[in-house]
Parts: structure tokens; C-alpha cells; sequence
């Protein structure tokens, strides 16, 4: 699997707290092992994000993914 970040994505990690930064790396890394880990509430999403992605890093952080 290869993955591209947004730059938008990459400006705003760069603003986050080492803590969190350390919880998107751990779930990044379970991602790539497994997308669909349950740990990562991994769903579809609708409406006009339709065609998007996301899972979970906490109850305040998501990362959005499109599958090519």
C-alpha cells in the first residue's frame, strides 16, 4: 500500500501535540497492516464526502483516505 498526504494534512500535523502525533503514527502503522482493524473504526462516508473514508485516532482526530 502507498500513501500521499494532502498538504493541508501535512500543515496541520506539523501544528498538533507530540502526543497526538504519536497516536496517528500507531494508527497509521495498523492501517497499513490492516485497513480495516477494528481498533480503527474504519468506515464510508456519505453525502458530499461520498467516496471518502475515515478512521479513527481518538474521539477528536480522523484521518480521511480515498482508495485508488
Amino acid at each position: 500500500m502507498y500513501i500521499t498526504s494532502h498538504s493541508q494534512y501535512n500543515k496541520a500535523y506539523k501544528k498538533l501535540s507530540n502526543h497526538q502525533k504519536d497516536l496517528i503514527d500507531g494508527a497509521t502503522e495498523i492501517f497499513l497492516i490492516d485497513p480495516h482493524n477494528h481498533t480503527l473504526r474504519t468506515h464510508p462516508l456519505k453525502n458530499e464526502l461520498s467516496g471518502y473514508w475515515s478512521f479513527s485516532i481518538d474521539d477528536d482526530l480522523r484521518i480521511l483516505f480515498s482508495q485508488k
